[in-house]
């Protein structure tokens, strides 16, 4: 039986949720029950290179926080590095990545993966030599592969192999409306192309996630990755629990999927029903408009919209290029779509809670006495 490789991300797409701040309690749980689960990889977290204050610490998995994670012979951990912040340092600055990375045997991690765009390819092959010296497995994972060409593809492909120093090339499904016979084109183009291991990373924007994870894997990927009840940006992913319960039956005997089910149906239960991922029409009508989830994400958190609002604004993203993130265009669009006068009404808003005021300037002084919660 061929071999088939998961790596388990939770900690890192399911940050984009709590901004990750996962308690430190249950995130040693959640490992515990992964390595039982006999997962091959964790991937523990971002390494953002710009810290965020506002951010947990799994944003930024330096080697300080790296120390209190447990480990697991049978188990690799693994980070995800965007590329956009990589090239904002000088490949010749070995000074500063030096500040952001040691030496492998300094460190629990294994594996660091590189998310990029295709037009960062051609960029980035100091950094995957550097990373490797250092004696790291550095996979590439290419984001929103639909929006790029076969050519464009095949040349992506050309230039990682010429880089060598990949191990693993990952494509993600990144609005998640991509089908199952868009997989098998994709991983038909891969292997032809590619002579090394590919893996694939889906959103269930759509409901496809699991299948198309599957569907790559009868198509020649041998990697797969996986959250704990789905929990990721936007709709989500395709559920470990799931993952291994398909491979499991289908014979993948390595991977005990009990502990999983008991980690599923536990904190990160309680996570999904605080945060409400999971494919939803808003998400479905974003994928199929190649509209950035984060745009989705935004309007849900914010309870003054009703439901045709928000179907008004996915409309008028639909009509530009939202592809990216930018919050500046949902404010201008938000602000021609709504009247907030009627949208939400501000009437017993604070009653019965507790108000804290914070403002500048002497006049604060003057008006406490009038306010009895502060």
């Amino acid at each position: 039986m061929r071999t088939v490789n998961l790596l388990d991300c939770t900690l890192r797409d399911g940050g984009y949720y709590n901004d990750w701040k996962f308690n430190n309690t249950k995130v040693e749980e959640y490992l515990k029950k992964v390595y039982l689960a006999k997962i091959d990889v964790v991937e523990i977290g971002f390494r953002f290179l710009n810290s965020n204050k506002n951010l947990g610490k799994l944003a930024i998995t330096n080697e300080k926080i790296l120390k209190n994670i447990p480990t697991s012979k049978n188990s690799k951990l693994a980070i995800m590095l965007n590329t956009s912040d990589l090239l904002k340092i000088k490949i010749n600055d070995k000074k500063l990545l030096d500040n952001y990375f040691v030496d492998k045997k300094k460190s629990k991690i294994s594996i660091i993966r590189l998310a990029t765009h295709f037009r960062d390819i051609f960029k980035i092959s100091g950094y995957v030599k550097y990373l490797n010296k250092l004696g790291y497995r550095v996979f590439v994972n290419l984001m929103q592969i639909n929006g790029i060409s076969e050519n464009e593809l095949i040349k992506a492909l050309k230039e990682l192999k010429r880089i060598k120093s990949v191990e693993v090339f990952y494509f993600a499904d990144s609005f998640g409306n991509m089908k199952p016979e868009d997989i098998k084109k994709i991983c038909k183009i891969i292997k032809k192309n590619w002579p090394k291991n590919f893996g694939i990373h889906t959103h269930d924007n759509c409901g496809y996630a699991l299948e198309n994870s599957l569907t790559a894997l009868k198509c020649g990927a041998k990697w797969a990755d996986s959250t704990i009840q789905g929990m990721g940006r936007g709709a989500g992913n395709v559920s470990t629990e799931d993952l291994v319960c398909e491979l499991s039956r289908a014979g993948f005997k390595k991977y005990d999927p009990y502990p999983i089910y008991s980690l599923s149906q536990s904190y990160f239960l309680e996570l999904k029903k605080k945060y409400k991922w999971g494919k939803s029409i808003y998400y479905h009508l974003a994928a199929i408009n190649n509209i950035h989830p984060t745009y989705i994400q935004e309007l849900l958190v914010d309870e003054r919209y009703t439901h045709d609002q928000i179907l008004n604004i996915i409309s008028s993203l639909s009509q530009i290029n939202t592809s990216s993130f930018n919050l500046t265009t949902l404010n201008e669009i938000v602000n021609v779509k709504v009247d907030f006068k009627k949208a939400w009404d501000a009437k017993n808003w604070c009653l019965n809670k507790n108000v804290m005021l914070v403002g500048q300037g002497k006049n604060i002084k003057n008006m406490k006495p009038k306010f009895t919660s502060l």
